[in-house]
C-alpha cells in the first residue's frame, strides 16, 4: 500500500485506477481510497452501478492529497484479459479527460493484473496519445476544444517495475509520433502530399541515421519500372521512387524489405472511378505511408535487422498520355502485363518494386502494403486485413503479431487455381482476372505473385479496409488510422537471425 499512498501526493488533474470486475484484485487500494474519502467511493459505485465491467468508468472530483480527480475504469474478469484492453481502456479515457479541457493523464500501473509492465505502459501511452489526434493543419479557424489533445502520460509504478514502465511509456511515445505522421500523410489533401512534395515531407521528417535515395523519371525509363510509369502517363506530376534503408546487411542480421504503395491520389485512369466519394482516394498512398512511418520508428527505437523500405509514388489521373484499357507494359523483372483496367494500378507499381527488391536486396523476409481492392472491404470490412504469403511460418508470425497488438490480419488462399485466373492471352499476365467479379483480393495477391522470387519469403498485405475508416469507431477517428506501423515494428523486432 506504501506505494498507492505516495502516488496521491503527486500532483494530478487526472488519476486513473484500473480495475478488475468484482474489483477482487484491487480491492485493498479501493478500500484505502474509500476510507480517505469517508466512505464516498463506495457510495458512488452502489448508486453508479459500477461494478468493473470492461471499459465502465467512474470520475469522482475529490479532495486528497494533490488529486483532484479519480477516474475508476474498468478491465473485465481477469479470464478475459489481455493487452489489447488496455490500449482501449487508454482510448476511452483519454477521450474523457479531452471532454473535460485536460490534457494530461497519469495512471497507477496495475501491477495486481499479472502482465509485462513494459508491454502494459507502452499500450496506455500510446492509446492514450493516439485517441485524441487531431488533424487540423488546413483550418484558418479552430474551436479551442478541437486543439485539445493528450500532451502528457504517467504511469505511476512501484521502484521494482520501475525501468519496464519507463522503457514502455518511451516506446509508446516514439511509435505514436511516427503514427501520426503516417495519419497526418493520408488525411493530407492530394494537392499538398504529389510525388515531389510526399519526397519533400521524407526528407523533412526521417531520422538522421535513415538513409535516403530518390529515383526520378529518368532513372526510372533507364531501370525499366514499366508499370510505374505506365500508371504515371496520365498525370502532369512526375513519379519517385524512394529508397530508405536502415542498417546494413551482415552476417548476423537479417534483411526486411517493405514495399508500399503510394498512389497519392487516384481517380482510376481512362476507367473512371464513379465521382461519389471519390475525395477519399487521397488516402491511396496509405501503404506507401506506413512503411516510411515503419522504419523511422524503428531507426528511433533500434533494430539490428536490416530494413528496407521502397515507395513507388504517382499519381493515377485520366488525360491524352494516360495507359489505356488493352496496352501491353513491360515491368521491370522483363514480364509483360495486359493492362485490362487503368483502375487496377496499384498491383502495377508494386510489381516493379517487388520486382526490384528481390533484385537489388535478396529479402529474408518481403512484405508490402497496399490499399489494393474494395474486394477486401467487403469480405472484411474495417476488422481486419486481407494477407497472403508464399511461406506458411512467415505469414503465421504476422498474424500471431497483428493479433498481440491489435492490428488483425486473415489470412486468405494463394493456390495455383487463382494464379491461372490472372493469366493473358496477349500477354504474360493480365492485371485483373476474368470475370472481373470473382475473388478480387485474392487475385490482386496472385498477380503480384508474378513479381517476386520463389525464394523470397512474401506477405502481401491488403489494408484497403483498415488503412482508412469511413466513420468515427472506438477511440479511433474516421480518416487515416495508421494500421500497420505497430504490426510490422512487432514482428521485425522479434525475428532474428537463429
Amino acid at each position: 500500500m506504501k506505494d498507492e499512498k505516495e502516488f496521491l501526493n503527486h500532483k494530478s488533474d487526472f488519476l486513473v485506477l484500473i480495475v478488475d470486475e468484482g474489483m477482487k484484485l484491487c480491492s485493498d487500494f479501493i478500500s484505502f481510497l474509500n476510507d480517505e474519502t469517508s466512505g464516498h467511493v463506495k457510495k458512488v459505485f452502489k448508486s453508479e452501478g459500477f461494478s468493473g465491467e470492461y471499459l465502465e468508468t467512474v470520475v469522482m472530483n475529490v479532495n486528497i492529497g494533490k488529486i483532484e480527480r479519480i477516474c475508476f475504469v474498468g478491465i473485465g474478469n481477469q479470464d478475459d484479459l489481455n493487452l489489447n484492453r488496455f490500449g482501449a481502456v487508454a482510448g476511452k479515457v483519454s477521450q474523457i479527460v479531452q471532454s473535460l479541457g485536460l490534457s494530461k493523464v497519469s495512471y497507477v500501473y496495475p501491477d495486481y493484473l499479472s502482465f509485462d509492465a513494459e508491454m502494459v505502459s507502452r499500450e496506455l501511452t500510446y492509446f492514450s496519445y493516439y485517441a485524441t489526434y487531431t488533424f487540423l493543419d488546413y483550418k484558418t479557424e479552430i474551436k479551442p476544444k478541437e486543439e485539445i489533445t493528450i500532451e502528457e502520460v504517467e504511469v505511476l509504478s512501484p521502484e521494482n517495475i520501475l525501468d519496464d514502465v519507463m522503457s514502455g511509456m518511451d516506446q509508446g511515445e516514439i511509435i505514436n509520433e511516427h503514427v501520426t505522421h503516417v495519419r497526418d500523410l493520408v488525411n493530407a489533401p492530394a494537392n499538398y502530399k504529389t510525388p515531389v512534395k510526399f519526397v519533400d515531407y521524407i526528407k523533412s521528417n526521417k531520422p538522421k541515421n535513415v538513409k535516403m535515395k530518390v529515383m526520378g523519371v529518368k532513372d526510372l525509363v533507364k531501370k525499366g519500372f514499366g508499370g510505374l510509369l505506365s500508371v504515371a502517363r496520365g498525370s502532369s506530376e512526375e513519379p519517385r521512387f524512394v529508397i530508405l534503408e536502415l542498417n546494413k546487411k551482415t552476417n548476423d542480421n537479417l534483411t526486411f524489405c517493405l514495399v508500399g504503395k503510394g498512389v497519392t491520389f487516384d481517380a482510376g485512369g481512362i476507367s473512371l472511378k464513379p465521382s461519389k466519394d471519390m475525395y477519399e482516394m487521397k488516402s491511396d498512398m496509405g501503404g506507401a505511408a506506413t512503411v516510411y512511418g515503419t522504419i523511422s520508428a524503428l531507426a528511433e527505437l533500434g533494430t539490428e535487422n536490416h530494413v528496407v523500405a521502397l515507395l513507388p509514388l504517382t499519381e493515377n489521373l485520366p488525360d491524352g498520355n494516360a495507359q489505356k484499357p488493352g496496352d501491353v507494359i513491360t515491368c521491370y523483372n522483363g514480364k509483360t502485363v495486359e493492362v485490362l483496367n487503368t483502375d487496377a494500378e496499384g498491383r502495377l507499381i508494386l510489381a516493379d518494386a517487388l520486382a526490384y527488391a528481390c533484385d537489388k536486396y535478396k529479402p529474408n523476409y518481403l512484405i508490402d502494403l497496399a490499399t489494393l481492392t474494395g474486394a477486401v472491404v467487403s469480405t472484411l470490412g474495417n476488422n481486419a486485413a486481407g494477407v497472403m504469403s508464399n511461406d506458411n511460418e512467415f505469414v503465421a508470425g504476422i498474424l500471431i503479431s497483428g493479433q498481440l497488438v491489435g492490428e488483425k490480419c486473415w489470412e486468405l488462399p494463394l493456390w495455383d487455381e487463382y494464379k491461372v485466373m490472372v493469366k493473358s492471352n496477349l500477354a504474360d499476365v493480365a492485371n485483373i482476372q476474368k470475370p472481373a467479379r470473382h475473388a478480387g483480393t485474392i487475385t490482386a495477391g496472385a498477380f503480384l505473385s508474378n513479381f517476386v522470387d520463389e525464394d523470397v519469403s512474401w506477405v502481401h498485405m491488403d489494408i484497403a479496409g483498415t488503412a482508412w475508416y469511413d466513420k468515427d469507431k472506438p477511440f479511433k477517428h474516421s480518416g487515416a488510422s495508421g494500421f500497420g506501423v505497430r504490426l510490422l515494428i512487432h514482428y521485425i523486432t522479434n525475428v532474428w537471425v537463429n
